[in-house]
């Protein structure tokens, strides 16, 4: 691991995915346990500071110029701290935008909710059972979903085509949590 910090806020992004995986894998329970907490805690603690900064910057007339920086603009919106349209119309578009290329594969993909950064869809026709179709698409879907809405965290199919992760790490979940 380098000490550079990454290029872009993706690679930080990824960056930080990858190192949470490595945690959520970790073999000692508790270590776990006491690690989540750990970045829960850190997490409370940023929300809290930013829900300030935001208090601050709107009433000094600052805000629009602060949300003219996009890694400002992307912390703002993943802790919800600035008004904005409703997740689901952006997810909404982000579909819009990737449905003829899906349709071009045999398949078709319907909305079904927003929970937290959770979007939930369902892949259709063709593409359902196809892996390499479900890699392709699934990784086109989140480009495309991601584009309109930064609080994407994952995407999760109802068809039996797997669950599609993304690299943005907003909720901090341990496997024991996802699984029962």
């Amino acid at each position: 691991m380098s000490d550079e910090p990454p290029g872009t806020l993706q690679d930080l992004l990824a960056e930080i995915q990858q190192l949470v995986d490595r945690l959520d894998e970790f073999p000692d329970p508790e270590v776990r346990r006491t690690m989540f907490r750990l970045l829960d805690l850190i997490d409370m603690l940023h929300r809290t500071g930013m829900e300030r900064l935001v208090g601050g910057l709107a009433s000094a007339g600052m805000l629009d110029k602060a949300l003219d920086d996009p890694l400002v603009a992307h912390l703002f919106d993943i802790y919800g701290l600035v008004g904005g349209e409703d997740p689901a119309v952006l997810v909404t578009r982000g579909l819009d935008e990737v449905r003829g290329y899906v349709q071009s594969h045999g398949g078709d993909v319907t909305f079904d909710r927003v929970e937290g950064g959770t979007v939930y869809l369902e892949l259709l026709g063709a593409c359902v059972g196809c892996p390499s179709s479900e890699v392709t698409i699934g990784q086109s879907i989140e480009e495309a979903i991601r584009r309109h809405w930064a609080g994407l965290v994952r995407v999760v199919t109802k068809s039996p085509v797997p669950s599609v992760m993304v690299s943005t790490p907003l909720t901090l979940t341990k496997k024991s949590e996802r699984s029962g």
